[in-house]
């Protein structure tokens, strides 16, 4: 169904303008010729309906014609970070049993890796008998954030992406003039935001690869582009060259939205007071697609929450230790019910993940508050036990990094042989020694849940979406 109605809506878009970048504009007719001659050649290439088959390019464009053919095709097609190390592309194609991988580099010694460029010359033939028809979408493979080891796999069924796409509950496309795509389309938030757009016949415009935050600017400047999605460290550059402004300076935009990690209440506040009032924070997972949404007032009076459940998404926040569900205000495991939720997921290590059911557990910790809304407190893998005590790091984050001298502050547990794990604080200060943040941590952090180790940093490490690399902070434990 997916693949059926997405080149029905883009050949009904004819010679109107549905996506560009910096040099290039392509009309609805011109993605369809492309999309069906780039599908003869994957028949050629003998892939058949159900193949897995990997999208990896540096030019964005090119991907997304290559990734539409594919579901032309019926084949499950996944988008790839290009930037990713041949052992990882290599990993991935294991993983999910990958038939090929077609992108603009060979991988030495894998057949499956072919190097395939679109023919920008396509030309519609005499007759459309050899353009292939939609096949029965088989849906496609989503990737989770992140380029360093092999990221996990969300398998998205033809009923899953249909009802994720088709019933978007993130954004209303309708409503825009032109939608803004910053970051590879291997990123679930830039493909949740692009086929909404096609599907109701809205331009999409690529930012090229590398971008200053002035081009950024020039561009959401622009009155037809009236949505974007970012990753907070694009948002805090945007915000650090804007500065604080009387008008927010981006009044058109309908929606700009930060997802892919958290963000402070306190750059919330600001995004919406000086870049638009129609700011947003979106919390969700590949797994789990967007579950609340917190925008409007919202953001000003309660900052610190993720936000309000989305439309036809139930939760149930269960014991960690029975999996009973919890009462209003009870903290425990997130469970989001709905028929948005991933049908599978491949990963290569550990994960605290889960589908039971219409349930998708997408491994965090949190409440409904007795307001409506949903607070996300911490993560089970970053659950912290400390003498028979369970820890969550980010209570603690959010209390510590208030305090004067404090610029922020991470919490990570280590194994110690007499408690089962201890309590190791990586602090950035402004000028405060060791001794100080010792003070600081006694004087606001209970006895049992207090890190009995410190570590002075310049800068806390971050994955490429901006999340918190908590293991790459393991490895700095002195």
């Amino acid at each position: 169904m997916f693949a059926e109605i997405l080149i029905e809506r883009i050949r009904a878009a004819n010679n109107n303008l549905l996506i560009a970048d910096r040099t290039r504009r392509f009309s609805g007719k011109k993605i369809d010729i492309l999309t069906a001659d780039t599908a003869l050649r994957l028949l050629e290439d003998a892939v058949k309906p159900g193949d897995r088959v990997g999208v990896a390019y540096r030019d964005p464009v090119q991907g997304l014609i290559v990734f539409i053919a594919a579901l032309r095709v019926g084949a499950v097609p996944v988008f790839i970070d290009f930037r990713m190390k041949p052992d990882q592309c290599i990993g991935l194609i294991e993983l999910m049993g990958l038939i090929r991988l077609y992108g603009d580099r060979q991988l030495p010694g894998r057949s499956e890796s072919v190097v395939l460029q679109v023919n920008w010359a396509a030309d519609p033939s005499e007759t459309d008998i050899l353009i292939p028809q939609p096949q029965h979408s088989n849906g496609f493979i989503a990737l989770s954030s992140g380029t360093t080891g092999i990221p996990k796999a969300y398998v998205l069924n033809d009923t899953v992406i249909s009802n994720r796409m088709l019933d978007t509950i993130s954004y209303q496309p309708r409503e825009h003039k032109g939608l803004l795509v910053l970051l590879s389309l291997s990123f679930a938030g830039m493909h949740n935001l692009l086929f909404p757009a096609l599907l109701n016949q809205v331009p999409v415009h690529f930012m090229p690869l590398m971008f200053s935050t002035n081009e950024l600017i020039s561009m959401l400047k622009r009155k037809d582009i009236t949505g974007v999605t970012m990753p907070p460290p694009i948002l805090m550059d945007l915000l650090d060259a804007i500065g604080p402004v009387e008008t927010p300076a981006f009044e058109h935009l309908r929606l700009l939205k930060c997802a892919g990690a958290p963000v402070t209440s306190e750059v919330a506040v600001k995004a919406y007071t000086y870049l638009s009032n129609s700011f947003e924070k979106g919390y969700g997972s590949t797994l789990s697609n967007t579950n609340a949404r917190l925008l409007g007032d919202d953001i000003i009076r309660h900052p610190d929450a993720i936000g309000r459940l989305c439309r036809n998404i139930r939760l149930e926040v269960l014991d960690p230790l029975t999996l009973e569900p919890l009462p209003v205000g009870g903290t425990g495991i997130l469970a989001f019910h709905s028929n948005m939720n991933a049908s599978d997921i491949f990963s290569s290590t550990p994960t605290d993940e889960r589908i039971i059911g219409d349930a998708a557990i997408p491994g965090d910790i949190g409440y409904m508050g007795h307001d409506g809304l949903l607070y996300v407190t911490g993560r089970m893998s970053d659950v912290i036990v400390r003498g028979g005590i369970a820890i969550l790091p980010k209570v603690i984050e959010d209390h510590v990094r208030s305090q004067p001298g404090i610029r922020d502050i991470a919490i990570v547990g280590v194994d110690d042989l007499r408690l089962g794990q201890e309590i190791v604080a990586f602090v950035v200060a402004e000028g405060l020694s060791e001794a100080e943040v010792e003070k600081v941590l006694i004087s606001t952090v209970d006895q049992d849940k207090r890190p009995r180790r410190i570590v002075l940093v310049n800068t806390l490490p971050v994955t490429v979406n901006g999340k918190l690399d908590r293991l790459k902070l393991r490895t700095m434990v002195p």
